[in-house]
């Protein structure tokens, strides 16, 4: 027969809850403003900036996305041994919409 870990308490989807809504909230101004990046003037509009536009917007999808999915992780794995290990993988998902935002550096070094 296999044994179940006893089940955890909801501590750490409380903590990455908050953590992920006050982010969601202090990221709201700078991607907004990511609209201002196309006012150049011109037409032609840089790779990246369009990195920078969609990384940014990903995040705060991401970022919204992640208080009922860390939930729904949570209540699926509380009772097995890996279910903090999976947490830890789920709560930070959103920082890869942030890779395009860090190419968007390099392409933009030229």
């Amino acid at each position: 027969m296999i044994q179940e870990a006893p089940p955890r308490g909801p501590l750490a989807p409380i903590l990455i809850s908050v953590i992920w809504a006050m982010v969601f909230f202090l990221a709201a101004w700078p991607t907004i403003a990511t609209f201002f990046l196309f006012d150049s003037g011109t037409d032609n509009v840089p790779l990246w900036v369009w990195f920078v536009f969609y990384g940014m917007w990903g995040f705060e999808f991401l970022a919204m996305l992640m208080v009922p999915a860390i939930w729904i992780a949570w209540a699926l794995t509380r009772r097995k041994s890996w279910g903090g290990t999976f947490l830890t993988v789920v709560a930070f998902l959103p920082l890869l919409a942030l890779i395009p935002v860090g190419l968007a550096f390099f392409l933009d070094s030229n």
